[in-house]
């Protein structure tokens, strides 16, 4: 899979099961996480645990975010993100 297209699939995962701050439908707000896309595409490629990125989605959260933080959502966000890597 290419960059863009990991990219690509990585925008969709986060917007439709991710989405933390509940802009999926709203349609000024596509763009919301695309600052997380690329440190995301760095932890993918380096075939990162999904511990790692759930760990990275939840500082997102908390940090960037200052929300709670799903640890549920993460772990299963996580899980999709790291299966891109085994489907390039």
């Amino acid at each position: 899979m290419s960059i863009k297209l990991m990219g690509a699939a990585i925008r969709a995962i986060l917007l439709s099961d991710w989405d933390p701050l509940l802009v999926r439908d709203v349609s000024v707000a596509q763009d919301e996480y695309d600052a997380y896309v690329g440190p995301l595409i760095g932890l993918i490629e380096r075939k990162a645990p999904v511990s790692a990125v759930r760990d990275y989605l939840l500082e997102v959260e908390r940090g960037s975010m200052g929300l709670i933080g799903d640890e549920k959502r993460a772990l299963a966000v996580a899980g999709l993100l790291t299966e891109l890597k085994e489907a390039s």
